[in-house]
């Protein structure tokens, strides 16, 4: 650091400027362990630590290592320098470790880290044993740990204040294969997450998830994203074993939410999301158990957006989706998906037999250009009596110019046919969707993304850059 004559003392005298040691000094890095007195330490250490180095004099004298709050280290770690207590340590980022434990789990700075907060761990071959009470934030990301669903029960028995939870390719032998846990119930720790409030799930074994989590004792208003299960794992139980955890959003849920790429379920207060690694069409998603997944006679709201045609059973199988919604009241849809859905609510009916949806009263569409609210027209109007359609909402997503004005014979058409017709600019077609609680939608953290998103584009991105990033964990709630 270089400071003018005036402002040295001052800057000497700061603890604050000194309080961060890390190897890219070596062992230069000495004069700020010196200068940090007794304040708080934050360690930054990458690649193999040599002794002479100020990082490994903070890890292994026990009165630095009582001052670190921070650690964050990339590459080789040697378990010799995680054996001083550290009681003050509330943020431990570890990162692309080729070590292998004999059992697959190594104990942290002699299990005394009574102030821990933040855990996140990556690219690792072990798993902590330490028992973590304070913990509120864990991420284990590229975890290829023997044993590996038991010892992250194991683990999360240990970590009972838990408010996030991120468990990514957490698996034995690269996930290729799914664990075949051999253990009688009466060996797995019980496991009690009642605070927690976010739990993602990626490229994780169906099996294993639900050995994980059996019987455990969760917060019923968790909101769950899991995504991307391995190829050839079966998706639809997925949703079975989820929805044995008595979860308020598939208890009570309010709106269900389809695209070919995710499906959302929301409650009052919390949600749950499935996103597959293939494409879906509505009559792939129609083909999941629903009934027995959540109620349907609860959702009010269904929204259905870039969703590929389906033919022959497809149509029926979307017919007796919606017949059993019997509170529907609003219904979203993007242009593509129009005519097939006025087509299931209409085909095979006589004109003169009630709405298949009788509560249903309010359609939004989201139409790409000003022609397509000729489509609108010849299907939603011609059809108005079957469907039952008192308010029509039409939103134009994006127009080029930034302003539309729908043709006066559309609204003229629309507006005699309609108790009320609303003409509108969308900045993109999901604003008709779903309202989702705060819970799902705030960003809280890196890999907590609000769940309306472009699912194609981002899970191409994410999956190439969270294993390229070293400080992926360290942004705050």
């Amino acid at each position: 650091m270089l400071v003018c004559y005036l402002w040295k003392e001052i800057a000497l005298g700061t603890q604050q400027l000194w309080n961060c040691v890390e190897t890219y000094w070596e062992h230069k890095d000495h004069i700020l362990l010196e200068r940090s007195g007794r304040g708080p330490l934050k360690v930054l250490a990458s690649g193999e630590l040599k002794p002479r180095y100020a990082v490994a004099r903070a890890l292994q004298n026990v009165e630095h290592s009582s001052r670190i709050q921070e650690l964050y280290w990339t590459g080789s770690l040697n378990g010799e320098y995680f054996g001083m207590p550290a009681p003050s340590l509330r943020s431990l980022a570890l990162q692309d470790d080729k070590s292998h434990m004999p059992d697959g789990t190594l104990n942290l700075f002699d299990n005394h880290t009574p102030c821990l907060e933040r855990l996140s761990l990556l690219c690792l071959f072990w798993l902590p044993s330490n028992a973590f009470v304070k913990l509120t934030f864990l991420a284990l990301d590229e975890c290829e740990v023997p044993k590996a669903p038991i010892k992250l029960r194991s683990m999360l028995a240990e970590t009972p204040n838990l408010v996030d939870l991120i468990l990514r390719n957490v698996a034995d032998d690269s996930n290729r294969v799914p664990s075949r846990v051999e253990t009688e119930p009466a060996d797995m720790k019980p496991v009690s997450l009642t605070r927690l409030r976010r739990l993602l799930i990626k490229d994780m074994w169906v099996d294993d998830i639900d050995y994980v989590f059996r019987d455990a004792q969760l917060n019923e208003d968790v909101s769950i994203s899991i995504k991307a299960m391995p190829y050839n794992d079966d998706e639809r139980r997925v949703l079975e074993v989820v929805s044995s955890w008595s979860l308020n959003a598939l208890k009570q849920p309010t709106q269900l939410h389809f695209q070919r790429r995710i499906a959302i379920i929301t409650g009052a207060s919390s949600g749950f999301r499935f996103e597959p690694r293939r494409c879906r069409t509505l009559e792939d998603w129609t083909a999941f158990n629903w009934p027995w997944i959540l109620p349907l006679s609860s959702i009010s709201h269904l929204c259905m957006f870039e969703l590929k045609a389906y033919k022959g059973r497809g149509l029926e199988r979307v017919r007796n989706l919606l017949r059993q919604m019997t509170a529907l009241q609003t219904l979203s849809v993007s242009i593509d998906v129009l005519t097939k859905i006025v087509d299931t609510l209409t085909l095979l009916r006589e004109p003169t037999d009630p709405p298949l949806c009788p509560t249903l009263t309010t359609l939004r569409i989201a139409i790409q250009k000003d022609s397509d609210c000729d489509v609108i027209l010849d299907s939603v109007r011609s059809h108005r009596a079957q469907l039952g359609i008192k308010h029509l909402y039409i939103g134009l997503v994006n127009p080029q110019n930034g302003h539309w004005t729908p043709r006066q014979t559309v609204k003229d058409q629309l507006q005699g046919n309609f108790e009320s017709v609303n003409f509108g600019m969308l900045l993109y077609e999901k604003a008709y969707g779903i309202t989702s609680p705060l819970v799902c939608d705030e960003e809280a953290h890196r890999l907590w993304l609000p769940w309306l998103y472009d699912a194609d584009g981002e899970s191409e991105s994410e999956s190439e850059s969270d294993s390229s990033d070293s400080s992926w964990d360290s942004d705050s709630d």
